[in-house]
């Protein structure tokens, strides 16, 4: 996953440029956390953060603009946010500390991958700041469209009473793309259909335990003891 779009992610003043520089720990400890979070990166890997940072120190409002579409993923990251240990550093102007109301946006990459950082200039800030340099071991962009590509295959192989060719298709969707809840939920009905209730519970299980509502309300419906 990216670091934060920083263009996207501060107002370009002085300010903004320091309170990014002083809390780059906290900056990137949100990143690390939010890629272990089970988030459809090819549909919505774009998360946005509102904060409000009072001269404190202290976070005294934080909101999702753009989140993961599933919301008990969401108010996750939001207590994620509002639990970091410590206050944040506020910006100075004349030894004076300033208030932060800004955005931090990052993106998340659909892709086993490595990171390395370096110091790099950005004319944006007149300055050094952090970048994060991805070296990605799977190519995103394909990973993304075999995901839509399978997913589009399985639904009209379902549409057509074909489940077991509609199972491959999702599955292949599954794979490219590991959170994409649709196609988690997809398998489940189509395993259903085929009476195979042991492989359609495992699937409402994995969609449940990835927060769709609609997967957990099916779990329970058809996986409690006595359904079995």
């Amino acid at each position: 996953m990216d670091g934060p779009t920083l263009s996207n992610s501060y107002s370009a003043d002085s300010a903004g440029q320091e309170f990014y520089e002083r809390n780059q720990l906290k900056i990137e400890q949100i990143r690390d956390s939010l890629e272990n979070f089970p988030i459809d990166r090819c549909h919505h890997g774009l998360i946005t953060l509102h904060l409000a940072v009072d001269t404190s120190g202290t976070l005294t409002n934080a909101e999702i603009l753009n989140g993961s579409s599933v919301p008990k993923i969401d108010s996750l990251i939001k207590v994620l946010v509002q639990n970091l240990h410590g206050n944040w550093i506020p910006a100075t102007e004349k030894n004076i500390p300033k208030p932060f109301n800004g955005l931090l946006s990052y993106k998340l990459i659909n892709a086993k991958e490595t990171r390395r950082t370096k110091r790099e200039t950005t004319t944006l800030w007149n300055g050094y700041v952090r970048s994060i340099e991805m070296t990605k071991k799977l190519d995103v962009s394909k990973n993304c469209e075999d995901n839509d590509f399978f997913y589009e295959a399985g639904l009209t192989e379902f549409n057509n009473n074909n489940f077991k060719r509609a199972i491959y298709n999702f599955k292949n969707a599954h794979e490219a793309n590991p959170f994409d809840l649709d196609v988690i939920f997809n398998i489940a009905i189509s395993y259903l259909k085929m009476d195979d209730r042991k492989n359609a519970c495992k699937f409402f299980l994995t969609g449940a335990g990835y927060g769709d509502s609609a997967a957990e309300k099916k779990y329970k419906s058809f996986c409690s003891e006595d359904q079995k």
